[in-house]
Protein backbone atom coordinates (compact mmCIF):
# COMPACT_ATOMS: atom_id res chain seq x y z
CA UNK A 1 0.00 0.00 0.00
CA UNK A 2 1.54 3.64 -1.21
CA UNK A 3 1.76 6.92 0.40
CA UNK A 4 -1.93 7.72 1.15
CA UNK A 5 -3.80 10.39 3.59
CA UNK A 6 -5.47 9.09 7.07
CA UNK A 7 -8.10 11.02 8.74
CA UNK A 8 -7.90 10.13 12.31
CA UNK A 9 -10.86 12.23 13.02
CA UNK A 10 -12.82 9.16 11.48
CA UNK A 11 -11.82 7.07 14.13
CA UNK A 12 -11.62 3.03 13.63
CA UNK A 13 -12.85 2.86 17.38
CA UNK A 14 -16.81 2.41 17.46
CA UNK A 15 -18.81 6.04 17.35
CA UNK A 16 -19.83 7.42 20.46
CA UNK A 17 -17.47 5.80 23.57
CA UNK A 18 -17.89 6.53 27.48
CA UNK A 19 -15.21 8.62 28.73
CA UNK A 20 -12.37 6.51 29.29
CA UNK A 21 -11.82 4.96 32.76
CA UNK A 22 -8.34 5.36 32.95
CA UNK A 23 -7.97 9.36 32.66
CA UNK A 24 -9.85 9.57 35.99
CA UNK A 25 -7.12 7.06 37.51
CA UNK A 26 -4.78 9.20 36.27
CA UNK A 27 -6.23 12.16 37.23
CA UNK A 28 -6.69 10.57 40.84
CA UNK A 29 -3.10 9.24 40.87
CA UNK A 30 -1.68 13.05 39.90
CA UNK A 31 -3.64 14.18 42.91
CA UNK A 32 -2.67 11.63 45.40
CA UNK A 33 0.81 11.14 44.81
CA UNK A 34 2.19 14.57 43.33
CA UNK A 35 0.01 17.23 44.95
CA UNK A 36 -1.50 17.96 41.44
CA UNK A 37 -5.05 20.14 42.02
CA UNK A 38 -7.13 22.59 39.97
CA UNK A 39 -4.78 25.05 39.86
CA UNK A 40 -2.26 23.44 37.57
CA UNK A 41 -2.89 24.64 34.27
CA UNK A 42 -3.71 21.64 32.02
CA UNK A 43 -4.29 20.18 27.98
CA UNK A 44 -6.58 17.50 26.01
CA UNK A 45 -4.50 16.80 23.11
CA UNK A 46 -6.34 15.43 20.54
CA UNK A 47 -9.74 16.25 22.54
CA UNK A 48 -11.85 14.80 20.07
CA UNK A 49 -15.40 14.59 20.36
CA UNK A 50 -14.99 16.65 23.70
CA UNK A 51 -16.23 13.42 25.26
CA UNK A 52 -13.38 13.78 28.29
CA UNK A 53 -14.34 17.62 29.08
CA UNK A 54 -16.82 17.15 31.91
CA UNK A 55 -14.08 15.24 33.53
CA UNK A 56 -11.60 17.80 33.14
CA UNK A 57 -13.58 20.90 33.91
CA UNK A 58 -14.53 18.83 36.86
CA UNK A 59 -11.18 19.15 38.39
CA UNK A 60 -8.88 21.69 36.91
CA UNK A 61 -9.60 25.31 36.66
CA UNK A 62 -7.68 26.07 33.49
CA UNK A 63 -8.12 23.77 30.56
CA UNK A 64 -6.67 23.85 26.63
CA UNK A 65 -8.03 21.94 23.96
CA UNK A 66 -6.22 20.81 21.31
CA UNK A 67 -6.74 18.60 17.66
CA UNK A 68 -6.55 19.72 14.22
CA UNK A 69 -8.16 22.26 12.43
CA UNK A 70 -10.60 20.08 10.34
CA UNK A 71 -11.95 17.84 13.66
CA UNK A 72 -12.35 21.42 15.12
CA UNK A 73 -14.32 22.68 12.65
CA UNK A 74 -16.06 19.92 11.12
CA UNK A 75 -19.85 19.64 12.30
CA UNK A 76 -20.34 16.20 14.26
CA UNK A 77 -22.28 15.02 17.33
CA UNK A 78 -21.40 16.41 20.63
CA UNK A 79 -23.61 15.24 23.80
CA UNK A 80 -26.40 14.62 21.68
CA UNK A 81 -25.90 17.82 19.61
CA UNK A 82 -24.81 18.29 16.06
CA UNK A 83 -22.34 21.06 15.97
CA UNK A 84 -18.86 21.80 15.67
CA UNK A 85 -16.16 21.95 18.56
CA UNK A 86 -15.94 25.53 18.06
CA UNK A 87 -19.65 26.30 18.01
CA UNK A 88 -19.96 24.43 20.99
CA UNK A 89 -16.98 25.37 23.15
CA UNK A 90 -18.25 29.31 22.17
CA UNK A 91 -21.72 28.46 23.39
CA UNK A 92 -20.66 26.74 26.62
CA UNK A 93 -21.37 28.59 29.34
CA UNK A 94 -18.38 28.07 31.56
CA UNK A 95 -16.22 30.20 33.79
CA UNK A 96 -14.28 33.00 30.87
CA UNK A 97 -10.65 32.15 30.54
CA UNK A 98 -11.50 28.18 31.72
CA UNK A 99 -11.04 26.88 28.38
CA UNK A 100 -8.60 27.42 25.42
CA UNK A 101 -9.17 25.74 21.76
CA UNK A 102 -5.80 25.93 19.89
CA UNK A 103 -5.26 24.04 16.58
CA UNK A 104 -2.34 21.14 16.61
CA UNK A 105 -0.31 23.36 14.08
CA UNK A 106 -0.58 26.36 16.69
CA UNK A 107 0.14 24.09 19.22
CA UNK A 108 3.22 23.43 17.86
CA UNK A 109 3.99 26.85 18.13
CA UNK A 110 3.19 27.64 20.99
CA UNK A 111 5.15 27.27 24.63
CA UNK A 112 2.14 27.37 27.27
CA UNK A 113 4.04 26.33 30.15
CA UNK A 114 1.26 23.80 30.83
CA UNK A 115 1.72 21.46 34.35
CA UNK A 116 0.31 18.38 32.40
CA UNK A 117 -0.87 17.29 28.91
CA UNK A 118 -3.48 14.43 28.65
CA UNK A 119 -3.64 12.21 25.29
CA UNK A 120 -6.40 9.98 25.44
CA UNK A 121 -6.98 7.62 22.51
CA UNK A 122 -5.07 9.17 19.74
CA UNK A 123 -2.15 7.31 19.16
CA UNK A 124 -3.57 4.21 18.00
CA UNK A 125 -5.30 6.11 15.24
CA UNK A 126 -2.32 8.14 14.41
CA UNK A 127 1.11 6.75 12.07
CA UNK A 128 4.19 7.03 13.61
CA UNK A 129 5.36 10.19 12.22
CA UNK A 130 2.20 11.96 13.91
CA UNK A 131 2.73 10.62 17.10
CA UNK A 132 6.20 11.98 17.10
CA UNK A 133 4.71 15.27 16.42
CA UNK A 134 2.30 15.06 19.20
CA UNK A 135 5.16 14.07 21.48
CA UNK A 136 7.14 17.28 20.22
CA UNK A 137 4.58 19.50 20.81
CA UNK A 138 3.61 18.22 24.43
CA UNK A 139 7.26 18.66 25.49
CA UNK A 140 7.41 21.96 23.65
CA UNK A 141 4.24 22.87 25.71
CA UNK A 142 5.14 21.61 28.99
CA UNK A 143 7.21 22.78 32.09
CA UNK A 144 10.02 20.63 33.51
CA UNK A 145 8.96 18.36 35.46
CA UNK A 146 5.45 18.65 34.04
CA UNK A 147 2.97 15.16 33.53
CA UNK A 148 2.42 13.49 30.02
CA UNK A 149 -0.72 11.27 30.27
CA UNK A 150 -0.55 9.02 27.55
CA UNK A 151 -3.58 6.24 27.12
CA UNK A 152 -3.98 3.54 24.37
CA UNK A 153 -6.83 1.47 24.17
CA UNK A 154 -5.21 -2.04 22.53
CA UNK A 155 -6.26 -5.81 22.11
CA UNK A 156 -10.13 -4.76 20.80
CA UNK A 157 -11.12 -7.98 19.47
CA UNK A 158 -13.43 -6.35 16.79
CA UNK A 159 -10.30 -4.29 15.11
CA UNK A 160 -7.67 -6.82 15.29
CA UNK A 161 -10.05 -9.65 13.41
CA UNK A 162 -10.31 -6.89 10.49
CA UNK A 163 -6.18 -6.54 10.36
CA UNK A 164 -5.24 -8.41 7.64
CA UNK A 165 -1.88 -8.77 5.16
CA UNK A 166 -4.03 -6.85 3.02
CA UNK A 167 -4.47 -3.65 4.53
CA UNK A 168 -0.97 -3.01 6.76
CA UNK A 169 0.59 -0.08 6.45
CA UNK A 170 3.36 1.24 8.01
CA UNK A 171 3.59 -0.25 11.78
CA UNK A 172 -0.39 -1.06 11.85
CA UNK A 173 -3.01 -1.48 9.22
CA UNK A 174 -5.63 1.03 7.17
CA UNK A 175 -8.87 0.65 6.71
CA UNK A 176 -10.89 2.72 3.72
CA UNK A 177 -15.09 3.42 4.23
CA UNK A 178 -16.54 6.05 2.63
CA UNK A 179 -13.78 7.28 0.62
CA UNK A 180 -11.79 8.25 3.65
CA UNK A 181 -8.62 5.96 5.64
CA UNK A 182 -8.70 5.37 8.68
CA UNK A 183 -5.29 3.69 10.73
CA UNK A 184 -5.21 1.52 13.61
CA UNK A 185 -2.50 -0.07 15.62
CA UNK A 186 -2.33 -2.27 18.72
CA UNK A 187 -0.03 -1.84 21.67
CA UNK A 188 0.06 -4.62 22.97
CA UNK A 189 3.70 -3.94 23.99
CA UNK A 190 4.41 0.13 24.16
CA UNK A 191 8.70 -0.08 24.55
CA UNK A 192 8.64 1.62 20.75
CA UNK A 193 6.23 4.66 22.78
CA UNK A 194 8.72 4.68 25.96
CA UNK A 195 11.69 4.56 23.51
CA UNK A 196 10.40 7.70 21.63
CA UNK A 197 9.11 9.65 24.19
CA UNK A 198 12.73 9.03 26.43
CA UNK A 199 14.29 11.11 23.15
CA UNK A 200 12.07 13.93 23.86
CA UNK A 201 13.29 13.60 27.69
CA UNK A 202 9.71 12.36 29.12
CA UNK A 203 10.85 9.57 31.23
CA UNK A 204 8.19 7.48 32.76
CA UNK A 205 7.04 7.67 36.20
CA UNK A 206 3.73 5.20 36.18
CA UNK A 207 2.90 2.13 34.89
CA UNK A 208 -1.28 2.28 35.13
CA UNK A 209 -1.68 -0.07 32.12
CA UNK A 210 -4.32 -2.70 32.26
CA UNK A 211 -4.75 -5.45 29.42
CA UNK A 212 -7.41 -3.48 28.04
CA UNK A 213 -5.55 -0.20 28.62
CA UNK A 214 -2.15 1.35 27.98
CA UNK A 215 -1.65 4.25 30.84
CA UNK A 216 1.73 5.85 30.86
CA UNK A 217 2.79 8.49 33.18
CA UNK A 218 5.63 10.62 31.99
CA UNK A 219 7.68 13.66 33.64
CA UNK A 220 9.84 15.67 31.41
CA UNK A 221 13.43 16.00 32.13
Amino acid sequence: MGKIEIKPEYSTQPFGQKPNPMVKKAIEYLAYKRGFGADNKVADQGCGALRHLRTFIEYYNELYLVDTEYQINRSGKIEGDRTSIIEYINNLKVQKGKLKLLSSKEFLRTNLELDAIFNICTFDVVPPETRKEMLEAATRNLIKGGYFVLIVPRNDSSILCRCKKGNKYSDGYCFKHHGVYTFYTNFRAFKGLVDMASELNLEVLEDLSIYRQVCLLFTLN
